[in-house]
């Protein structure tokens, strides 16, 4: 009787997933994590934020409550008196000129390191996709841009066009109807593209549409509603998860005061010449405005 007792204990612990958040700001703690798991282990990366970033100040702090804030009042102010097009006209231009950067020096290295581990890496991004301003299509451009840093997502995982996706998707007709664009969840070069549907639920799908059942998920994110969304999938499906909430340019942020002077002009002259200027150039033109 105490053997069977002891024997079903056993067997309900090896049916149990384990499923937890973590905050950390070393990518190199985080790869030690996925080194020591399993083979089989799927790896998943967001993209901004966490494997590249906007290399000027105002988006150095755009994790912090200040940057946070005057960029949500800037974006406000712009909706108030230009109709949505013509913000994403304003958007894309800076996205197409703004310059780029790893978050890290060794981001590109530890990715990579990973990868000649053995495991497989996808990308889970809110990014939405199609056509946005200037920019014919966000996907092609995002995965061309991370290119140019040697970034590579794993190449056995089956694309995915806009549509195929919608039918494992609970609530979707429901996103449509609030969606501000036209865009559509797709997957594309290893990435998953989650057009601002929750990421658990498009991971999800698109795990059931391409027919992958991974034992562990290790999921980096410097949003934690996008982990406690993938945990809430992990834990409905016996998943063992560990999610990692990547706080390194918070860190990178600490002790820097916003240069609110320069943003205003910088998107000041975004908005009347459809130019970006980089931090350098707009402190120039600062300097020449108070000659004056």
């Amino acid at each position: 009787m105490f053997s069977l007792r002891v024997l079903c204990i056993y067997l309900l612990l090896l049916s149990t997933s384990h499923a937890e958040i973590r905050q950390e700001s070393d990518l190199n703690i985080v790869q030690k994590e996925i080194l020591a798991s399993p083979k089989d282990t799927l790896v998943v990366f967001d993209v901004d934020l966490v494997l590249i970033t906007p290399s000027d100040e105002i988006f150095k702090m755009q994790p912090t409550e200040e940057g946070g804030k005057f960029l949500a009042g800037v974006y406000k102010d712009l909706f108030k008196r230009y109709p949505r097009a013509e913000v994403d006209v304003l958007q894309s231009t800076l996205l197409l000129n703004q310059e780029w950067r790893t978050v890290t020096p060794d981001t590109s290295k530890i990715f990579n390191d990973i990868k000649s581990n053995g495991y497989r890496i996808i990308g889970l991004t809110a990014s939405e996709t199609g056509m946005f301003g200037n920019i014919k299509s966000l996907e092609d451009w995002r995965i061309n841009h991370l290119r140019d840093f040697n970034i590579y997502f794993s190449e056995e995982f089956i694309d995915s066009k806009a549509g195929k996706l919608d039918k494992y998707i609970e609530g979707i007709s429901e996103h449509y109807s609030k969606s501000k664009h036209a865009a559509f969840p797709i997957v594309k070069d290893g990435i998953i593209f989650t057009a601002f549907i929750p990421k658990g639920k498009v991971l999800g799908a698109y795990l059931e549409y391409a027919d992958i059942k991974p034992r562990k998920i290790i999921f980096i994110d410097d949003r934690l509603y996008n982990l406690e969304s993938v945990q809430e999938f992990c834990k409905k499906n016996k998943i063992d998860y560990i999610g990692y909430e990547y706080t390194a340019l918070k860190e990178q942020a600490k002790g820097m005061v916003l240069n609110t002077k320069r943003g205003k002009l910088q998107y000041k002259i975004l908005e009347l010449t459809k130019t970006w200027l980089n931090d350098k150039q707009a402190d120039e033109l600062l300097i020449l405005v108070n000659q004056h």
